[in-house]
């Protein structure tokens, strides 16, 4: 038996299901993760960490629009999430607009100048659309 899945057996608080959403994702049961989150953020409706780990997993399925709703639910919340910021411009970097990516990525490094990954995700965007300007 997997211990990893059944160490929350029964949640019943946002932060139950939120944790156990979390060791979903951990394993790669996006689905699973994102059952979990979706319980966490209807017991807790302002639970910012569930809105931006719930982007992440419907990320890792490839559904890119969702996830952006995501991020924005979390940034609306918390406008000073610089990792909610990074990870929408992931996310619209994924469905091939660096150029709408790109502020993003300023807003993150902006709340967080040490964001190393914000400004690696920023530097291959601006790439991207020199790399685009180049071929036209």
């Amino acid at each position: 038996m997997d211990n990893t899945k059944n160490s929350i057996e029964s949640p019943t608080s946002a932060e139950a299901y939120f944790d156990r959403g979390n060791e979903f994702s951990d394993q790669g049961d996006y689905q699973a993760a994102i059952s979990d989150y979706d319980a966490a953020i209807r017991l807790n409706s302002e639970h910012v960490s569930a809105y931006n780990n719930r982007g992440n997993a419907k990320s890792r399925l490839g559904k890119y629009f969702e996830a952006i709703s995501d991020y924005d639910e979390a940034i609306r919340l918390n406008p000073e999430d610089a990792i909610a910021y990074n990870n929408r411009g992931i996310a619209k970097s994924q469905l091939g607009y660096p150029e709408a990516a790109i502020p993003d990525y300023d807003e993150a490094i902006r709340l967080n100048p040490e964001y190393t990954l914000a400004r690696t995700n920023r530097e291959n965007a601006q790439r991207e659309l020199r790399e685009r300007e180049k071929e036209t």
